[in-house]
C-alpha cells in the first residue's frame, strides 16, 4: 500500500508480538487461556483508550467530590488533627492519596486535570509537613478559580484564599 506524499500509511493492526504474552512473562498455570493472549495490536490500543477514558471520568468525579467535601476555611483555619485510625485503614488511605497523587502527575502530561488531581492526593495523604503544599498549590489563582467554580457549580460556598 502506498501512501500519498506528506502522509504515511497506517496498518488496521500492529505488528506486536503479543500472542502467547502470559507464557513470556512467566506466568503459566493451568487454566483457561487469558483474553489478553491473542488480542491484536488495534486490540491492545482500543483496550488502553478505554482505560484511559475510564481513568479521566473517575478523576474528574473523584476532584468534584473532594473539592465538595471541603468545609469553606480549610485553607484559612489549622486543621484539626485528624482521628486516629488503625494501621490498615491509615496504610489504605494513604495508598489510595499517593494513588490519586500519581495519576495526577500523570495527567499533568496528558489532557486533565493534572493539578486539582494533585491537589486531591495530597489532602487525602494523612502525613504530616503536606499542610504548606496544599496552601502553595491553592495560592495559584487559577487553581483557587477552578476549585471554586466547582463549588458554585454544586451549590456550596468558595473556599477563602489560604493566608
Amino acid at each position: 500500500m502506498t501512501a500519498p506524499a506528506g502522509l504515511c500509511a497506517v496498518p488496521s493492526t500492529f505488528d506486536l508480538p503479543l500472542a502467547g504474552i502470559t507464557e513470556r512473562l512467566g506466568l503459566s498455570f493451568d487454566g483457561p487461556d487469558l483474553p489478553f493472549d491473542e488480542m491484536t495490536g488495534t486490540q491492545w490500543l482500543l483496550l488502553v483508550a478505554a482505560f484511559s477514558v475510564f481513568s479521566v471520568v473517575a478523576s474528574v468525579l473523584a476532584v468534584r467530590w473532594q473539592i465538595n467535601r471541603l468545609p469553606a476555611d480549610y485553607f484559612v483555619a489549622e486543621r484539626p488533627p485528624r482521628p486516629r485510625r488503625g494501621p490498615v485503614a491509615w496504610v489504605a488511605g494513604n495508598a489510595a492519596g499517593l494513588l490519586v497523587l500519581t495519576l495526577g502527575l500523570i495527567l499533568l502530561l496528558t489532557p486533565g486535570q493534572g493539578i486539582l488531581l494533585i491537589l486531591t492526593g495530597v489532602i487525602m495523604l494523612d502525613l504530616k509537613g503536606l499542610r504548606p503544599l496544599e496552601r502553595r498549590i491553592v495560592r495559584r489563582k487559577k487553581v483557587l478559580a477552578a476549585m471554586n467554580w466547582v463549588r458554585r457549580k454544586s451549590g456550596r460556598p468558595d473556599l477563602l484564599p489560604p493566608p
